[in-house]
């Protein structure tokens, strides 16, 4: 009998696992990137008497979220590129020596 790894549970159970991992990183940096920089901001504003800063640093906080989201989990291929075990649609490229394709020349001299 074969193993078929698309109906294994165990492996329904790892992508299900990295999904709901990767929707409570989400959740955390869009809390924590305007929340953070918001309070900067408050501390800036404390200290330099103004009140638009608390406004700037949740902004700048929810662009950099974002940003990071984007590097973290955009793509083409964000189905496999977190499960462990798969390989995804486009591998790294590899180096690769060019071969020499013709015979070392040898030369076959008589002598007389």
């Amino acid at each position: 009998m074969t193993h078929d790894p698309a109906h294994d549970p165990t492996h329904d159970a790892v992508r299900h696992t990295v999904q709901d991992d990767a929707g409570t990183a989400v959740t955390a940096y869009l809390l924590a990137g305007p929340g953070t920089f918001g309070l900067i901001g408050h501390g800036l504003d404390r200290l330099f008497h103004t009140t638009f800063l608390v406004a700037l640093g949740v902004l700048i906080g929810l662009a950099l979220a974002l940003y990071v989201i984007w590097l973290r989990y955009g793509g083409s291929d964000t189905s496999t590129k977190d499960v462990p075990g798969s390989q995804s649609a486009a591998p790294h490229a590899t180096v690769q020596t060019p071969i020499a394709t013709s015979a070392p020349r040898t030369t076959n001299e008589e002598t007389t």
